[in-house]
Protein backbone atom coordinates (compact mmCIF):
# COMPACT_ATOMS: atom_id res chain seq x y z
CA UNK A 1 0.00 0.00 0.00
CA UNK A 2 3.02 2.30 0.13
CA UNK A 3 4.22 3.05 -3.36
CA UNK A 4 5.91 6.36 -4.08
CA UNK A 5 4.44 8.45 -6.89
CA UNK A 6 6.38 8.93 -10.10
CA UNK A 7 9.25 11.22 -9.17
CA UNK A 8 10.08 14.04 -11.56
CA UNK A 9 12.12 17.07 -10.49
CA UNK A 10 9.90 20.16 -10.59
CA UNK A 11 11.91 23.02 -9.13
CA UNK A 12 11.70 26.73 -9.78
CA UNK A 13 12.07 29.89 -7.78
CA UNK A 14 14.10 28.06 -5.12
CA UNK A 15 11.37 25.53 -4.28
CA UNK A 16 10.61 22.00 -5.49
CA UNK A 17 7.11 20.52 -5.74
CA UNK A 18 6.66 17.19 -3.96
CA UNK A 19 3.72 14.98 -4.94
CA UNK A 20 1.64 13.28 -2.21
CA UNK A 21 1.99 9.56 -1.65
CA UNK A 22 2.76 6.76 0.78
CA UNK A 23 6.12 5.60 2.09
CA UNK A 24 7.62 3.50 4.87
CA UNK A 25 9.04 5.81 7.53
CA UNK A 26 11.77 4.74 9.94
CA UNK A 27 14.54 2.19 9.58
CA UNK A 28 14.78 -1.62 9.64
CA UNK A 29 16.21 -3.10 12.82
CA UNK A 30 19.12 -4.43 10.77
CA UNK A 31 20.25 -0.96 9.64
CA UNK A 32 23.70 -0.07 11.03
CA UNK A 33 23.82 3.16 12.99
CA UNK A 34 20.06 3.30 13.58
CA UNK A 35 18.90 5.13 16.70
CA UNK A 36 19.37 2.70 19.58
CA UNK A 37 17.06 3.45 22.53
CA UNK A 38 19.20 1.30 24.78
CA UNK A 39 22.30 3.43 24.36
CA UNK A 40 21.12 6.87 23.29
CA UNK A 41 19.68 8.12 26.59
CA UNK A 42 16.11 8.53 25.37
CA UNK A 43 13.12 8.42 27.68
CA UNK A 44 11.53 4.97 28.09
CA UNK A 45 14.74 3.43 26.73
CA UNK A 46 13.70 -0.17 27.19
CA UNK A 47 10.23 0.06 25.69
CA UNK A 48 10.46 2.36 22.69
CA UNK A 49 11.86 1.77 19.21
CA UNK A 50 12.38 5.38 18.08
CA UNK A 51 12.87 4.46 14.42
CA UNK A 52 10.22 1.75 14.15
CA UNK A 53 9.20 1.29 10.52
CA UNK A 54 5.61 2.21 9.73
CA UNK A 55 3.65 3.30 6.64
CA UNK A 56 2.77 6.98 6.27
CA UNK A 57 0.56 8.59 3.64
CA UNK A 58 0.87 12.28 2.87
CA UNK A 59 -2.34 13.46 1.23
CA UNK A 60 -1.31 16.93 0.07
CA UNK A 61 1.35 18.11 -2.38
CA UNK A 62 3.84 20.53 -0.91
CA UNK A 63 6.72 22.78 -1.93
CA UNK A 64 10.02 22.57 -0.08
CA UNK A 65 13.18 24.66 -0.37
CA UNK A 66 15.48 23.36 -3.08
CA UNK A 67 18.42 24.05 -0.77
CA UNK A 68 18.78 25.04 2.87
CA UNK A 69 18.22 28.75 3.52
CA UNK A 70 21.55 30.48 3.07
CA UNK A 71 23.19 33.00 5.35
CA UNK A 72 22.71 35.63 2.67
CA UNK A 73 18.99 34.87 2.32
CA UNK A 74 18.44 34.93 6.06
CA UNK A 75 20.39 38.16 6.47
CA UNK A 76 18.44 39.85 3.68
CA UNK A 77 15.08 38.72 5.07
CA UNK A 78 15.63 39.06 8.82
CA UNK A 79 18.38 41.69 9.10
CA UNK A 80 20.93 39.63 11.05
CA UNK A 81 22.99 36.44 10.85
CA UNK A 82 23.39 34.24 13.95
CA UNK A 83 25.57 31.65 12.19
CA UNK A 84 28.72 30.45 13.84
CA UNK A 85 30.53 30.02 10.56
CA UNK A 86 30.44 33.45 8.99
CA UNK A 87 33.80 34.85 10.06
CA UNK A 88 35.42 37.50 7.90
CA UNK A 89 38.85 36.05 8.62
CA UNK A 90 40.21 34.64 5.31
CA UNK A 91 41.48 31.49 6.99
CA UNK A 92 38.10 30.87 8.61
CA UNK A 93 35.89 31.40 5.60
CA UNK A 94 38.12 29.28 3.40
CA UNK A 95 38.17 26.45 5.95
CA UNK A 96 34.58 26.55 7.19
CA UNK A 97 32.80 27.84 4.09
CA UNK A 98 34.91 26.21 1.37
CA UNK A 99 35.24 29.48 -0.49
CA UNK A 100 37.95 31.99 -1.25
CA UNK A 101 35.52 34.80 -2.06
CA UNK A 102 35.57 36.29 1.42
CA UNK A 103 31.95 35.50 2.14
CA UNK A 104 29.93 32.65 3.62
CA UNK A 105 26.69 34.09 2.23
CA UNK A 106 26.04 31.03 0.06
CA UNK A 107 26.46 28.62 2.98
CA UNK A 108 23.47 27.47 5.03
CA UNK A 109 22.43 29.65 7.93
CA UNK A 110 22.88 27.74 11.19
CA UNK A 111 22.59 28.19 14.96
CA UNK A 112 18.94 29.17 14.60
CA UNK A 113 16.46 28.50 17.36
CA UNK A 114 13.15 26.90 16.43
CA UNK A 115 11.55 30.32 16.96
CA UNK A 116 13.91 32.03 14.51
CA UNK A 117 13.32 29.33 11.92
CA UNK A 118 9.54 29.69 12.28
CA UNK A 119 9.83 33.49 12.09
CA UNK A 120 11.77 33.21 8.82
CA UNK A 121 9.03 31.05 7.27
CA UNK A 122 6.47 33.59 8.52
CA UNK A 123 8.40 36.35 6.78
CA UNK A 124 8.17 34.43 3.49
CA UNK A 125 4.40 34.15 4.01
CA UNK A 126 4.15 37.89 4.54
CA UNK A 127 6.09 38.63 1.35
CA UNK A 128 3.85 36.27 -0.61
CA UNK A 129 0.71 37.72 1.04
CA UNK A 130 -0.21 34.34 2.48
CA UNK A 131 -1.75 33.65 5.90
CA UNK A 132 1.04 32.99 8.44
CA UNK A 133 1.35 29.60 10.14
CA UNK A 134 2.92 31.03 13.31
CA UNK A 135 2.25 33.86 15.71
CA UNK A 136 5.54 35.56 16.57
CA UNK A 137 6.55 38.34 18.95
CA UNK A 138 9.86 40.09 19.47
CA UNK A 139 12.57 40.41 16.85
CA UNK A 140 15.84 38.84 15.77
CA UNK A 141 17.42 36.78 18.59
CA UNK A 142 14.53 37.59 20.96
CA UNK A 143 11.87 36.20 18.60
CA UNK A 144 9.29 33.87 20.17
CA UNK A 145 6.82 31.95 18.02
CA UNK A 146 3.85 29.66 18.54
CA UNK A 147 1.64 27.83 16.09
CA UNK A 148 -1.13 30.13 14.89
CA UNK A 149 -4.50 29.27 16.51
CA UNK A 150 -6.46 27.05 14.18
CA UNK A 151 -3.39 25.28 12.81
CA UNK A 152 -2.51 23.20 15.87
CA UNK A 153 -1.56 19.55 15.57
CA UNK A 154 -2.64 17.92 12.29
CA UNK A 155 -4.30 21.14 11.10
CA UNK A 156 -0.84 22.53 10.30
CA UNK A 157 -1.06 20.77 6.93
CA UNK A 158 -3.97 23.07 6.06
CA UNK A 159 -2.02 26.28 6.62
CA UNK A 160 -1.54 27.98 3.21
CA UNK A 161 1.55 29.93 4.27
CA UNK A 162 5.19 28.92 4.63
CA UNK A 163 6.11 26.80 7.64
CA UNK A 164 8.59 24.25 8.92
CA UNK A 165 8.25 20.75 7.47
CA UNK A 166 6.65 18.02 9.51
CA UNK A 167 8.94 15.11 10.25
CA UNK A 168 7.01 12.92 7.79
CA UNK A 169 7.35 15.53 5.04
CA UNK A 170 11.07 15.82 5.70
CA UNK A 171 11.79 12.09 5.49
CA UNK A 172 9.47 11.65 2.49
CA UNK A 173 11.24 14.46 0.66
CA UNK A 174 14.68 13.16 1.67
CA UNK A 175 14.04 9.58 0.55
CA UNK A 176 12.63 10.54 -2.87
CA UNK A 177 11.44 7.00 -3.49
CA UNK A 178 14.45 5.23 -1.98
CA UNK A 179 14.27 2.71 0.85
CA UNK A 180 18.00 2.74 1.55
CA UNK A 181 19.98 4.35 4.36
CA UNK A 182 20.83 7.36 2.17
CA UNK A 183 18.96 9.09 -0.63
CA UNK A 184 21.59 8.18 -3.24
CA UNK A 185 20.61 4.51 -3.01
CA UNK A 186 23.43 3.47 -0.67
CA UNK A 187 22.94 1.32 2.43
CA UNK A 188 25.18 2.02 5.40
CA UNK A 189 27.95 -0.51 5.95
CA UNK A 190 28.22 -1.93 9.46
CA UNK A 191 31.98 -1.44 9.50
CA UNK A 192 31.46 2.32 9.81
CA UNK A 193 29.35 2.08 12.96
CA UNK A 194 30.02 3.05 15.64
CA UNK A 195 33.53 4.09 14.62
CA UNK A 196 32.37 7.45 13.29
CA UNK A 197 34.21 6.91 10.01
CA UNK A 198 32.62 7.92 6.72
CA UNK A 199 31.27 5.37 4.29
CA UNK A 200 33.27 6.26 1.14
CA UNK A 201 30.22 5.71 -1.07
CA UNK A 202 28.39 8.72 0.38
CA UNK A 203 31.04 11.33 -0.34
CA UNK A 204 28.88 12.83 -3.10
CA UNK A 205 26.13 13.87 -0.69
CA UNK A 206 28.15 15.24 2.23
CA UNK A 207 30.61 18.04 2.82
CA UNK A 208 34.26 17.04 3.39
CA UNK A 209 35.83 16.14 6.72
CA UNK A 210 36.53 19.11 8.93
CA UNK A 211 34.19 21.33 6.92
CA UNK A 212 30.88 22.01 8.73
CA UNK A 213 29.18 23.25 5.57
CA UNK A 214 29.73 24.52 2.06
CA UNK A 215 27.98 26.56 -0.62
CA UNK A 216 24.45 25.21 -1.09
CA UNK A 217 23.57 23.33 -4.26
CA UNK A 218 27.02 21.84 -4.73
CA UNK A 219 26.24 18.31 -3.49
CA UNK A 220 24.49 15.68 -5.62
CA UNK A 221 20.70 16.24 -5.39
CA UNK A 222 18.10 13.55 -4.84
CA UNK A 223 15.47 12.48 -7.38
CA UNK A 224 13.16 15.38 -6.46
CA UNK A 225 15.98 17.82 -7.26
CA UNK A 226 16.59 18.69 -3.59
CA UNK A 227 20.18 19.53 -2.64
CA UNK A 228 22.03 19.08 0.64
CA UNK A 229 19.37 16.94 2.33
CA UNK A 230 22.09 14.83 3.99
CA UNK A 231 24.42 17.69 4.84
CA UNK A 232 26.05 17.91 8.27
CA UNK A 233 23.55 20.51 9.42
CA UNK A 234 20.48 20.25 11.59
CA UNK A 235 17.15 21.29 10.11
CA UNK A 236 14.27 22.34 12.33
CA UNK A 237 10.97 20.57 11.78
CA UNK A 238 7.52 21.62 12.85
CA UNK A 239 6.96 18.49 14.88
CA UNK A 240 7.68 17.58 18.45
CA UNK A 241 9.77 14.54 19.30
CA UNK A 242 7.83 11.43 20.31
CA UNK A 243 7.48 7.75 19.51
CA UNK A 244 5.98 7.29 16.07
CA UNK A 245 2.17 7.14 16.39
CA UNK A 246 0.68 4.47 14.17
CA UNK A 247 -1.80 1.64 13.89
CA UNK A 248 -0.11 -1.63 12.88
CA UNK A 249 -0.90 -2.55 9.30
CA UNK A 250 -2.47 0.79 8.36
CA UNK A 251 -0.83 3.88 6.88
CA UNK A 252 -0.82 6.91 9.15
CA UNK A 253 -2.27 9.91 7.32
CA UNK A 254 -0.57 13.31 7.72
CA UNK A 255 0.92 12.46 11.14
CA UNK A 256 1.89 14.74 14.01
CA UNK A 257 3.51 13.53 17.28
CA UNK A 258 3.89 15.89 20.23
CA UNK A 259 6.67 16.06 22.79
CA UNK A 260 9.98 17.88 22.41
CA UNK A 261 10.87 19.77 19.26
CA UNK A 262 12.75 17.80 16.67
CA UNK A 263 15.55 18.54 14.28
CA UNK A 264 16.80 16.30 11.47
CA UNK A 265 19.65 15.53 11.30
CA UNK A 266 21.60 16.77 14.34
CA UNK A 267 24.53 19.04 13.49
CA UNK A 268 26.89 17.35 15.95
CA UNK A 269 25.62 13.78 15.72
CA UNK A 270 27.16 10.96 17.75
CA UNK A 271 28.98 9.53 14.76
CA UNK A 272 29.66 10.72 11.25
CA UNK A 273 28.19 7.56 9.77
CA UNK A 274 24.89 7.97 11.60
CA UNK A 275 24.37 11.65 10.93
CA UNK A 276 23.27 11.54 7.28
CA UNK A 277 20.73 8.70 7.39
CA UNK A 278 17.18 9.01 6.02
CA UNK A 279 15.55 7.87 9.26
CA UNK A 280 17.73 9.79 11.70
CA UNK A 281 15.89 11.55 14.52
CA UNK A 282 17.12 13.92 17.19
CA UNK A 283 15.62 16.26 19.75
CA UNK A 284 16.70 19.50 21.37
CA UNK A 285 14.77 22.27 23.10
CA UNK A 286 13.29 24.82 20.72
CA UNK A 287 15.41 27.60 22.24
CA UNK A 288 18.62 25.70 21.46
CA UNK A 289 20.89 27.34 18.89
CA UNK A 290 21.55 24.27 16.83
CA UNK A 291 20.01 24.10 13.37
CA UNK A 292 19.23 25.54 9.97
CA UNK A 293 15.94 25.91 8.14
CA UNK A 294 14.23 24.81 4.94
CA UNK A 295 10.63 26.03 4.69
CA UNK A 296 7.71 24.21 3.08
CA UNK A 297 4.25 25.20 1.91
CA UNK A 298 1.17 23.04 1.39
CA UNK A 299 -0.02 23.22 -2.22
CA UNK A 300 -3.51 22.88 -3.64
CA UNK A 301 -2.89 22.16 -7.27
CA UNK A 302 -0.69 25.24 -7.52
CA UNK A 303 2.99 25.83 -8.13
CA UNK A 304 5.39 27.14 -5.44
Amino acid sequence: CCDFPTITPNCKGGFCTISPGCFVMGSPKSEPCRLDPYNDHMSNPYTTDWEEQHPVRLTRPFAIGETPVTQGQFQAEMGYNPSRYHSTDPIDFQHFCNTTTGSCSQNPVERLTWHEAAAYCNSLSQKAQLPPCYSCTGSQESTSCQVMPGYERGAIYACPGYRLPTEAEWEYAYRAGTTTTYYNGVNQLAQYCPSGSWDPRITAIRWPDGQPSGPVGTLVPNAWGLHDMAAKLGNWTHHHFAPYPHVPGKPLHDPWPELHFLMKPPFDDLSAARGLRSALRGAVHRTSRSSGVRCVRTLSGTTP
